[in-house]
């Protein structure tokens, strides 16, 4: 009995430890993670595809005079105020993952398929990217009997959720 008990202290002490004994994920490693992830630059991103869309929308239909449209510059930016978004992130993975963890997620990041991967996401962020992929969009949409096989797929797995 006191072997079993021995035993049970043994694996809890394993199981509620070793997370707390975890190697902390170190600066170089997160900022290295940021970097090679390509969350820098597709943050950096953010507030310049959100200007993008309305410029897009004003060239289109124009709606703000010229005194509103910097004044909507001035406060996407500070609405996407990207140091603000790359803090949020890094307290994120600093408080999600350990520094082996870390490691691991470079590795494949590294590898070629999480290169080329990285690569296109970093792509399809910018203001170009996004403009393309809205003009695939609307090409797709287009295509009435590839919608309705979609519809159908969704229902048969639930792919969209409920």
């Amino acid at each position: 009995m006191a072997l079993l008990r021995t035993s049970i202290l043994v694996l809890m002490f394993t199981f509620v430890c070793t997370p707390l004994v975890a190697e902390s994920l170190t600066n170089a490693t997160l900022a290295r993670l940021m970097e090679i992830s390509g969350i820098n630059a597709q943050s950096a991103e953010f507030p310049n595809v959100i200007w993008a869309g309305v410029m897009q929308s004003q060239s289109q239909q124009p709606l703000f005079s010229m005194a509103e449209l910097a004044e909507a510059e001035v406060n996407i930016k500070k609405a996407f105020d990207v140091d603000f978004i790359q803090d949020v992130i890094r307290g994120e993975i600093r408080s999600s993952l350990s520094e082996e963890e870390a490691q691991k997620v470079l590795l494949w990041l590294e590898s070629d398929l999480g290169r080329k991967i990285t690569d296109l996401e970093k792509k399809a962020t910018t203001s170009q990217g996004m403009a393309q992929m809205m003009s695939q969009a609307r090409m797709l949409l287009a295509d009435k009997e590839r919608v309705e096989r979609f519809k159908r797929y969704d229902r048969l797995v639930n792919a969209v959720g409920s």
